[in-house]
């Protein structure tokens, strides 16, 4: 357990032997579990399972409860310099945008054992909403975060947000929204979106389009091995990712979404309502 914590709270990991000793004297559960052990259910897959904006609280509720029991107190971090595997890249954001307060990493890149390829998502908290960054880097004014919609980026951190640098605080207010409380009609930005990155990143278009569907029936889940079991029962008409070419996918994925969201009493929009809407999402995208 020490090994699987240490990656998101290594002061938890310190602890953790000795706060469960402490515990020994707990009455065993009444509830025996029989059989083998469930596949993929390691520590691992507990430890993921609790979002990574979470972390610092369960720091602070453990350090509350160590000061009730006379237990030794952690001492944690006021603020990150610059985590190990990221060192370069805040030298360059910090140079780039200089207003920076914070830098988290997000995304599939960083979700235990998954094989995504390329970089983390990245987001850069800024004291105000007009310091400028060049063109690809998103930024955020620091006093928006706990003003997150529920929404992709909103998941996106608190399931897999790590703090490159900066004041922890940036990554602990994002709000604590269920997926499925993202609007529906959010689906239709989310395809704009993947038709956008269709181009430079097909791959990444294909599971953004993916992602879509899932919005649209309020069952988006920010985890990359949830996604295929997710479609299956969601929307059975939808092939494998692999199934298909992402241009292929993505442009069925439109057609599925304007029939989804477009249908009311067995009755479709017209053609010239549908050709007046979609510019509007798109414009809003």
């Amino acid at each position: 357990m020490p090994d699987a914590i240490a990656t998101r709270s290594p002061s938890l990991a310190a602890s953790i032997t000795g706060d469960v000793s402490r515990l020994a004297w707990w009455p065993p559960t009444r509830f025996e579990v029989s059989g083998d052990a469930t596949p993929g259910s390691g520590p691992d897959e507990f430890v993921e399972m609790i979002p990574a904006a979470w972390w610092q609280r369960v720091e602070r509720a453990r350090n509350a409860l160590a000061r009730e029991e006379g237990w030794p107190v952690n001492v944690l971090a006021r603020g990150v310099q610059a985590s190990a595997p990221w060192t370069d890249l805040v030298k360059r954001l910090r140079r780039q945008v200089p207003g920076a307060l914070s830098v988290i990493v997000h995304g599939p890149a960083l979700q235990h054992g998954e094989k995504a390829s390329g970089d983390p998502d990245v987001l850069v908290v800024t004291h105000l909403q007009r310091d400028r960054a060049p063109h690809g880097i998103e930024t955020i004014a620091a006093h928006r975060i706990g003003w997150l919609p529920p929404s992709t980026l909103q998941q996106s951190l608190l399931a897999t947000g790590v703090l490159a640098c900066g004041e922890p605080a940036a990554l602990e207010a994002v709000p604590s929204w269920r997926s499925d409380q993202i609007d529906p009609l959010v689906s239709l930005a989310e395809l704009v979106r993947a038709e956008r990155l269709l181009s430079s990143h097909p791959a990444v278009a294909a599971h953004v389009a993916a992602g879509a569907l899932l919005i649209a029936k309020r069952g988006y889940t920010p985890w990359l091995r949830e996604l295929p079991s997710a479609l299956t029962s969601l929307w059975p008409e939808a092939p494998p990712l692999s199934a298909v070419a992402p241009a292929v996918f993505v442009k069925r994925v439109r057609e599925w979404l304007e029939t989804w969201l477009f249908h009311w009493d067995a009755l479709r929009l017209s053609e010239e309502a549908q050709l007046r809407v979609r510019p509007l999402i798109e414009a809003s995208a």
